[in-house]
């Protein structure tokens, strides 16, 4: 991780995607629209397998192309979480 948290923060990963017009973007949501943060590395990189898993099985039943099913747009961010739910990356961006 490139920076250090405050005592007020919490440490963890988040998926990210690049929007065009937007630059990065977290990619997973929790029910209230929020970031989601993964308490480990590993976890996060389990939700991106996942993923990946379901867009081949959806090639394989016909519900998307070949290509489509190989793109891979997602990476994982260190982030801290402040006290009051913003996530904020090594690189400053902030979300809620």
């Amino acid at each position: 991780m490139n920076f250090v948290a405050d005592s007020r923060s919490r440490t963890g990963f988040c998926i990210y995607r690049d929007i065009a017009f937007e630059g990065p973007v977290p990619a997973v949501r929790n029910e209230l629209g929020q970031a989601f943060v993964f308490a480990t590395e590993w976890e996060a990189q389990m939700e991106i397998a996942a993923n990946m898993i379901t867009r081949l099985l959806q090639f394989i039943e016909g519900e998307r192309s070949f290509e489509d099913a190989l793109v891979r747009d997602e990476y994982i961010v260190a982030v801290s979480v402040l006290d009051d739910g913003t996530v904020m990356s090594a690189g400053g961006s902030r979300f809620w």
